[in-house]
């Protein structure tokens, strides 16, 4: 029968660790690779160059689309009461048009009528004038036989011109005159016009209120045109001030716009933070392998004063710094090629001084390295 032994009591039995575990915690202890450690910096300036970029496009233009917003708002309070005084005074214009329009209508209806009249007159008498002015100019004959026939023409020749005399202002007052007047009066188009002014006059006396519609449309017109002159002024101010922002001072919602743009820089300057300070981790990883730390134990960085990294990570960041650029000089001859073939303008004359609003660059952008 065999013999069970009890532990000892107060000593807990424990399990022996596996060798796989032992292996885990021997690899934790070595140091990480120097390699290893600038890949992962390089990432890191990529990342940090990228945010520093978007910040460098960004930041400018949220302050002009502040600067925008602003000058929109001041631009509608000052817009705003000179629209609403231009549209007064149009619709002011539009009813003293109207009412001169109808006076008017109503002058040309009734000058229409009074003119028919008249030339209705005239020409049921003109054929008795001539056939009187023809009495008077033959004359009394010579044994003076026709003297009554010749005075009872004149007569009526004066009776006709006293008549006419203020409708007609060619009219001639002498006898021989008017019988020769009389006698050639066949000048239509003339007598016709001097007929319709006649009319016309004798219609605005009966209606006065025509002259003052007039005289009213015109003010309203000098006021429309002074209301649109000084809206036009105050506009052409506007465009010239936001004229200075190019495309951008064109912008229909530049508070949605900005909202965006805060919300990208805020992005950015989190991720610059964060990638700034994973740099700093891995200088300090870069130190701890020069003088043999481990992984478990990194070396507690000194955030109170600037550092300078040792020698591998100056030589590994000189070397990104050369190749960041040779990549933007090959995209810049890139773009300058591509521009000459398709016969497009040159940048500097293609392009407004508003570069900075345009999207934000690549890695392989025109900016210079970052310098830290």
């Amino acid at each position: 029968m065999g013999h069970h032994v009890q532990p000892r009591p107060g000593r807990p039995r424990t399990r022996p660790r596996p060798p796989r575990c032992r292996a885990r915690r021997r690899r934790l202890r070595q140091p990480r690779p120097a390699s290893e450690i600038i890949r992962a910096l390089r990432q890191e300036w990529d990342s940090e160059a990228h945010d520093v970029d978007v910040l460098a496009w960004a930041v400018p233009l949220r302050d002009d689309l502040r600067q925008i917003a602003q000058l929109q708002r001041r631009q509608a309070d000052e817009i705003g009461p000179l629209e609403a005084r231009y549209r007064q005074a149009g619709d002011a214009r539009s009813l003293a048009d109207a009412t001169v329009d109808h006076s008017g209508a109503v002058i040309a209806a009734e000058t229409e009528h009074r003119r028919d009249a008249l030339l209705t007159v005239w020409n049921a008498q003109r054929q008795e004038a001539h056939a009187n002015a023809r009495t008077a100019l033959d004359g009394p004959g010579r044994l003076g036989l026709r003297w009554p026939a010749v005075n009872r023409a004149n007569e009526a020749l004066a009776r006709w011109a006293i008549k006419w005399q203020p409708i007609i202002p060619t009219m001639p007052t002498g006898h021989e005159a008017m019988a020769r007047f009389a006698d050639r009066a066949d000048d239509t188009a003339r007598i016709y016009a001097a007929v319709e002014d006649y009319a016309r006059r004798q219609a605005q006396a009966r209606h006065p209120e025509h002259t003052r519609n007039v005289a009213h449309a015109s003010a309203t017109h000098r006021d429309a045109v002074q209301a649109l002159g000084e809206l036009l002024d105050a506009r052409g101010r506007c465009q010239e001030a936001l004229g200075y922002y190019g495309r951008l001072g064109h912008t229909e919602d530049p508070g949605q716009r900005l909202t965006q743009i805060e919300r990208q820089i805020a992005d950015a300057e989190q991720r610059l933070g964060e990638s700034r300070e994973r740099i700093a981790h891995l200088e300090g990883c870069i130190a701890a392998v020069g003088t043999g730390g481990s992984r478990e134990a990194p070396v507690q960085l000194d955030t109170s004063r600037p550092r300078l990294p040792s020698d591998a990570v100056l030589s590994a960041r000189r070397q990104w710094l050369d190749e960041r650029d040779a990549a933007q000089h090959a995209a810049r001859l890139e773009r300058a090629h591509a521009a000459a073939t398709t016969g497009s303008p040159r940048e500097s004359q293609s392009q407004e001084t508003w570069r900075r609003h345009e999207p934000a660059p690549r890695l392989a952008g025109p900016n210079q390295g970052i310098s830290r």
